[in-house]
């Protein structure tokens, strides 16, 4: 600080401070000069072209603002179509929700009437059982069958889905329901389709009934095969028995000085007869293990 000090007063101070003066005076007058030619601050324009440049900028920002009202518009429509979809979404899990509940209940009730339907078949069969069942020994009305034949004063004796056991002068007779009046037809209830199952089933239970018969009737034939095999094939070898015994006591009686011809023809013909008789048991013997 001395130093300034001392160099202010003295006579150099003055010329410093003049020189320092004058560089300043230059410099801004050398920036007033660039500022004054530069056309974009519009010096050395005239009015036309600053109107002409102040409308070409006023169409640049209205564009400019026309770009942006246009994002802001797009962006407005994007937001409300993301509303929209979202709540679509919503609507729509909401439909799913409320499908699957129904879903749920229709099944629920599905269940329920199928419980219902077997309930009033049930009770529907007990009432059909009881009402037929009530009917036996009662006399029905005097009707034509298709065939011509006049059954007069039937007497009911048993009432199944198919028809009619009747008891009449003439004999007994089964009816089909359809072959009956409508109006005994409904009194029994008669269905078509209950009449199917039921003839459906007692063919059935008949085809099995005659099927145990032919196994049994085909059993005890097997039976009686091979029963008589085993008498066959005793008799053969009793006979072969007998052949070896009366062929043993001819070899002795032959040797035999004192030996009696009619002993030893006796054995021959003996013999003879029992191979005829093994030779014919086992012709049968073989015919019966041919058989199936």
């Amino acid at each position: 600080m001395k130093i300034f000090e001392d160099f202010l007063p003295s006579y150099k101070g003055a010329g410093v401070i003049g020189t320092c003066v004058a560089v300043f005076v230059l410099v801004s007058l050398i920036g007033l000069s660039f500022f004054a030619l530069d056309p974009s601050l519009g010096w050395g324009e005239s009015g036309a072209m600053v109107s002409a440049r102040q409308q070409r900028e006023i169409g640049r920002l209205r564009a400019d603002l026309e770009e942006e009202e246009g994002r802001r518009t797009a962006y407005r429509d994007a937001l409300a179509l993301h509303d929209e979809v979202q709540a679509n979404l919503a609507r729509s899990k909401a439909a799913e929700a409320r499908g699957a509940e129904l879903a749920a209940s229709m099944e629920d009730q599905r269940g329920q009437l199928e419980l219902l339907r077997a309930e009033h078949e049930t009770y529907a069969a007990a009432y059909r059982d009881q009402l037929r069942a009530k009917a036996v020994g009662e006399t029905l009305p005097t009707f034509d069958m298709p065939d011509g034949r006049h059954i007069e004063d039937p007497l009911v004796g048993k009432v199944d889905p198919a028809g009619i056991q009747l008891r009449y002068k003439d004999g007994r007779v089964r009816v089909s329901f359809k072959d009956l009046p409508a109006d005994i037809q409904k009194r029994f209830q008669y269905d078509a389709a209950e009449a199917e199952r039921f003839l459906a089933e007692e063919k059935e239970q008949a085809d099995e009934h005659l099927a145990q018969v032919d196994r049994k009737l085909t059993d005890a034939k097997e039976t009686g095969r091979k029963d008589q095999i085993q008498r066959l094939e005793g008799k053969i070898t009793a006979l072969q028995k007998e052949v070896a015994a009366c062929s043993q006591e001819y070899a002795v009686l032959r040797g035999n000085q004192r030996r009696n011809y009619n002993t030893l023809v006796a054995l021959i013909h003996k013999v003879d007869d029992d191979e005829r008789a093994i030779r014919r048991y086992q012709a049968e013997l073989t015919e019966l293990k041919g058989k199936p």
